[in-house]
């Protein structure tokens, strides 16, 4: 710690008021996608597509607070949304077994 200089005592409180906030962010970030990773590997696909909206909206707030770069937020959003969508069972089949239009001959 500084011992001597107004100026770096000053600085030295301001770091140390930024590092606590920064650690508030840092935790908040890592519970939401803890939150939601949980969701993902208990098979619970609805709510985890229901708290993907609130995990996007926290994602971007530290790119604005500076806790985590634009890459990397990006970079989580895809693969969990990928690992989301790989649990969703398809419910479409390649070709239509409608009625309604068919085939002309």
């Amino acid at each position: 710690m500084a011992k001597r200089h107004k100026s770096a005592l000053k600085a030295n409180r301001h770091s140390e008021k930024r590092r606590l906030i920064n650690k508030g962010n840092k935790s908040r970030l890592r519970t939401a996608l803890k939150a939601i990773r949980v969701k993902i590997e208990d098979g619970l696909v609805a709510e985890a597509r229901s708290a993907l909206p609130q995990l996007y909206s926290v994602l971007d707030k530290m790119i604005q607070k500076g806790v985590i770069h634009e890459n990397a937020v990006a970079r989580y959003k895809s693969r969990l949304t990928k690992q989301i969508l790989k649990q969703i069972p398809s419910t479409t089949s390649a070709t239509p077994t409608s009625s309604a239009n068919p085939p002309a001959v």
